[in-house]
């Protein structure tokens, strides 16, 4: 477990386009929010992400990358991305 300000480990995990995303790649860029949620299409986890894509616009000025990270197949996640109109990584 990582405890906040702590530093995350490194790890690589697939997108919603089959491309690999390595944590260590992002850094020093941006801020990142990594977001941890359970499934794309649960009730819950539907009403997250909307409210991140509609506040997205605070998230670029206040210089921040969304990762949000969950167990799906990247073709729900892909899926679900284009259904909310997300612009982060899922």
């Amino acid at each position: 477990m990582v405890n906040i300000g702590e530093k995350a480990p490194d790890f690589t995990l697939t997108d919603e386009e089959g491309k690999e995303v390595k944590f260590s790649s992002l850094l020093g860029k941006q801020k990142i929010l990594l977001y941890f949620y359970p499934l794309d299409w649960s009730p819950v986890c539907s009403v997250q992400h909307k409210d991140f894509c509609a506040e997205y616009t605070r998230f670029e000025d206040a210089d921040t990358q969304i990762v949000a990270i969950s167990t799906d197949h990247k073709y729900s996640h892909a899926a679900f991305k284009q259904k909310l109109g997300a612009k982060y990584v899922l």
